[in-house]
């Protein structure tokens, strides 16, 4: 446990002694630490142009992807939809709950000589509220793909035989939902970093936000087929009320 804790504070001292050094650098992570969070909903707004029925995107789609292919995609980034956001609600909670249970001075607080770059409160420190977040929506998006992916990974034996149209078809489905994960993935590397650059949080903090996310998004899913029963209406009433 020591040689862990000596770990976190010795890369958290590595990554936070270039704060205050070069201002274009401090800029962005401020930013990162600060503001970024609030690019995770536009990732969910990616997902709904995507599926819904009046979006240009869904269009562009539409013509690219085979017709039952993509209605059965459709349905379930809807579903995905609201995974996503209860995914983000169970994650804020838990990070409260285990806040409380577990408390962890910020690093300004134990170490006031280290570079702090913004004002924050003193509050506990793990895990990272904005990285449990964005986390709980990356890893929410990820097994969205990872559900488009499995007919075909199931169906590999198949692949050999599908021609080069077939298959320029089949690809087009993964490039919105690539674009996403990738864009999620991203959002937590920069947030993560920036948290600790910007002197609010050690790496371990990020490393609990990222395992609360990823356990939280893990369990909606897991629990996909129970959740279906309840949101269903609610996909229901958002495509008659052409939302989706």
């Amino acid at each position: 446990m020591n040689a862990l804790l000596s770990f976190n504070m010795t890369l958290f001292e590595k990554i936070n002694q270039f704060a205050g050094n070069t201002p274009w650098a401090d800029r962005l992570m401020i930013f990162g630490a600060q503001y970024a969070i609030f690019l995770g909903p536009l990732l969910l707004v990616g997902l709904w142009l995507y599926i819904a029925e009046w979006s240009p995107l869904k269009k562009w789609a539409a013509k690219r992807i085979p017709e039952a292919v993509f209605q059965h995609d459709r349905q379930l980034g809807a579903q995905f939809l609201f995974y996503s956001a209860i995914s983000v609600v169970l994650a804020i909670v838990l990070s409260m709950v285990i806040g409380k249970i577990l408390y962890e001075p910020r690093p300004f607080v134990s170490y006031p000589a280290d570079h702090l770059l913004i004002n924050h409160p003193a509050d506990t420190a793990f895990p990272s509220d904005h990285e449990s977040v964005i986390s709980a929506v990356a890893f929410t998006l990820i097994y969205y793909l990872s559900l488009l992916a499995k007919p075909i990974v199931e169906a590999k034996a198949a692949i050999a035989d599908i021609t080069l149209k077939q298959a320029a078809k089949l690809s087009a489905r993964f490039i919105i939902p690539v674009v996403l994960v990738v864009c999620g993935v991203a959002l937590m590397l920069y947030i993560g970093v920036a948290r600790v650059y910007v002197g609010v949080h050690y790496p371990g903090d990020i490393a609990g936000g990222a395992l609360n996310g990823f356990v939280c998004s893990s369990l909606v899913v897991f629990l996909r087929s129970l959740l279906q029963k309840i949101i269903n209406p609610f996909v229901t009433l958002a495509s008659r009320l052409k939302l989706i």
